[in-house]
């Protein structure tokens, strides 16, 4: 019932507030938002259980300061996470610095600032100072701590999170509300202190790789070698799919490849290429176990699909014991009545091949940044051959979530 509700109060709004932007609407309804029940009582859960809090219109109306962004904002980023081609840096930003009315950090390793900026939708000028709640083992810094704004003006911020003993991987929440004495602006957080900060995956014809990695804590660091693997190729075809439509194993325009996990694996990958294929082809990808349940996919518009899994979730455990799963090849909008492919396999685990070196910079300072170098003993790495690897990072006792992935083509 939310939808409806939230949906006519927006409405109101932009009939009261016809030149605030849908964003800005938003931002009212949820800085003024109320940490209470109707009967005073609080609101249980974390900020991921009742969002920003419970929606008060008669305060949202005249919030004093709100946050805007537009389509480029919203375009830059989208190419801050990954999910969009043919971006620049020019076009890229950080995700948490989209200028929201909560601030997130998925990743923090030690340190990192966020950066906001406030319009006043008042009609007169105003003296806003932050206030912070935070939890213990977070430094949460607001600069400037306070400002003057004119009506219909500007004024960005900076938000600094150090984590100091604040748990690593786990959210830490809290708040920062700008008052004037009549306002009070509140933006909820949750930032999740890291261990170690990575590329999730690098990749190289052969030449050496150079990642940078940035510490959340101080002690020894190192890496461990995972592989690198050749791929495991299985040529075969699929029909078109008349109803472009996907409706499981067995459905039409599909073709099913049984596949077995093997004991040890730690990660695993399987992909397809539009340079393997007959065509330009627009295939899809799936993986099921035997009784149906839904394993992952890849639905990309070309024939381009790539899904990787853990076996646990750090990406350090190792399987026990040998799966077998099923994957389907869908034929969404083929070139031809018949699309033939090459399915590529990737099972990686613990052990060296002895086919990559590391060397790496250390120990690790909280805050700081070092490297990890990566070279390849081309010799033993086939030509026109796909390699997958990691690189699992530890502190010398514990392995550091997210190994980085390394992917090597041989030309």
């Amino acid at each position: 019932m939310a939808t409806p509700h939230i949906a006519g109060i927006g409405a109101l709004f932009k009939q009261r507030h016809p030149d605030w932007s849908p964003a800005m609407i938003k931002s009212a309804l949820m800085t003024t938002a109320s940490q209470l029940r109707n009967d005073g009582t609080a609101i249980p859960g974390s900020a991921f259980d009742k969002g920003a809090g419970q929606v008060v219109p008669t305060a949202a109306v005249n919030p004093g300061l709100v946050y805007d962004a537009g389509f480029n904002d919203w375009l830059r980023f989208l190419c801050g996470t990954g999910e969009l081609n043919g971006c620049t840096a020019a076009t890229t930003i950080d995700p948490s610095n989209l200028n929201y009315p909560s601030i997130a950090i998925g990743s923090l390793p030690g340190t990192q600032k966020v950066t906001r900026t406030v319009k006043n939708v008042g009609d007169t000028a105003a003296t806003y100072t932050a206030s912070v709640s935070a939890p213990a083992g977070l430094t949460v810094a607001v600069t400037p701590p306070a400002f003057a704004i004119a009506p219909g003006a500007t004024q960005s911020y900076d938000v600094t999170f150090t984590r100091t003993t604040a748990p690593l991987d786990t959210y830490a929440m809290g708040a920062v509300t700008w008052s004037d004495g009549t306002h009070a602006v509140r933006s909820p957080f949750a930032v999740k202190p890291v261990a170690l900060q990575n590329p999730v995956e690098v990749s190289s014809d052969g030449s050496p790789i150079t990642y940078p990695v940035t510490f959340g804590y101080t002690g020894p660091f190192g890496a461990n070698r995972r592989g690198l693997v050749p791929a495991t190729v299985t040529a075969s075809s699929v029909t078109d799919d008349p109803n472009d439509d996907f409706t499981g194993p067995g459905g039409p325009g599909t073709v099913t490849i049984p596949v077995t996990i093997p004991a040890g694996t730690t990660l695993l990958r399987y992909s397809l290429f539009n340079g393997e294929m007959d065509g330009a082809h627009d295939l899809d990808l799936y993986l099921f176990d035997a009784d149906g349940n839904f394993y992952g996919g890849s639905g990309g518009p070309t024939g381009d699909e790539s899904l990787t899994l853990t076996v646990g979730p750090t990406g350090n455990e190792a399987l026990g014991s040998p799966l077998d799963l099923l994957v389907v090849v869908h034929g969404f909008q083929t070139a031809s009545a018949v699309a033939n492919f090459k399915l590529f396999q990737w099972y990686v685990k613990s052990a060296n091949a002895g086919n990559m070196a590391l060397t790496f910079s250390g120990p690790a300072v909280i805050g700081t940044s070092g490297t990890v170098t990566v070279n390849f003993n081309t010799p033993a790495l086939a030509a026109h051959t796909r390699y997958l690897g990691t690189i699992a990072h530890h502190n010398g006792v514990t392995f550091h979530s997210n190994p980085t992935i390394v992917s090597v083509t041989r030309p």
